[in-house]
């Protein structure tokens, strides 16, 4: 049975889900560390004391009375506050504890894939990493309550366009859709708006046609998108990839592995990432410091031997 998978007592999970709890990230806390203090009693599931025990530790320097009292002022007017914490902490019941997250943006206008692709690539990066069994990895490499902290989780951001909503320039890694333009015979109509839609200043109709800074181009597609006449097409899609990114004190901007890779070297990459992660780094924040020290070459030689 794997480490991060255990049944719970009906009667364990009902106290679960009514913990006054205000973000799902908390119940999952709470899950792994019931979960983690059940193997650690040689339980066979989570019980009652189990969870009691960890609410000891969410409740100390205020009881679970007034803490729900406090949540009741800050959602005032909001009814189903509570209602729904409960249906996520019954969702987080339901899956797996794995100890890496992979979000997506919200996949507005200017994204180049439409909703149903960007959840499928989600899909496919989540089984990629249970394939390499990240989540056993870092129990292992991380023995007892260490391992289930959500410091030393795996984030994995991806975006569908540059615009970064879901903040992968922050993460352990971070995908981008990228689309490089170029221009076709199709004859262009003078009507500026590829240059209005770039953010880079990187068009300018020179000869009665756009030309295109490749230097300043960072592959958004927004030109080829305003583009009403054919003029600019998508010569070439890809994914730009970035680790080691971090939020904190400490704040770090993830490190460009690849300014435009394909699906091929994208899987790769993040294979070569992980291990280089689980080999080398005790957690994100270690991850990072690596990266600063050594750079990007251990990643790349894992990817060509690969």
């Amino acid at each position: 049975m794997r480490r991060h998978k255990m049944e719970w007592e009906e009667a364990a999970k009902e106290i679960f889900v009514k913990m006054p709890l205000q973000h799902e990230n908390f119940f999952l806390d709470a899950k792994m560390a019931a979960e983690y203090l059940a193997s650690k009693n040689g339980h066979k599931q989570v019980t009652i004391q189990d969870i009691e025990k960890v609410k000891g530790k969410y409740f100390i320097q205020v009881s679970e009375t007034d803490q729900r009292k406090e949540l009741e002022k800050r959602v005032a007017g909001d009814v189903n506050f509570f209602q729904r914490m409960e249906q996520s902490a019954r969702r987080i019941l339901d899956k797996d504890s794995e100890l890496f997250q992979v979000e997506t943006c919200y996949t507005c206008k200017n994204t180049l894939l439409s909703l149903s692709m960007l959840s499928k690539l989600k899909d496919e990066i989540s089984s990629k990493f249970k394939e390499l069994r990240v989540t056993e990895r870092i129990y292992e490499k991380l023995p007892g309550e260490r391992s289930r902290v959500l410091h030393n989780r795996i984030n994995v951001a991806l975006s569908g366009c540059q615009a970064g909503c879901s903040f992968p320039e922050t993460k352990t890694f971070g995908v981008v859709l990228v689309s490089m333009p170029m221009v076709t015979d199709a004859v262009c109509s003078g009507c500026f708006d590829c240059v209005d839609a770039c953010s880079q200043g990187a068009i300018v109709i020179r000869g009665g046609a756009p030309k295109i800074n490749n230097d300043l181009c960072d592959h958004c597609g927004a030109c080829v998108k305003a583009c009403p006449t054919g003029t600019l097409e998508s010569f070439r899609q890809g994914y730009r990839i970035l680790v080691g990114g971090k939020l904190g004190r400490l704040h770090q901007r993830g490190f460009e592995l690849y300014k435009m890779a394909d699906r091929e070297t994208l899987f790769k990459a993040l294979e070569a990432s992980v291990d280089f992660f689980l080999t080398r780094a005790n957690g994100p924040k270690e991850f990072t410091a690596l990266l600063r020290r050594e750079g990007l070459s251990p990643i790349y030689q894992r990817i060509y031997q690969s």
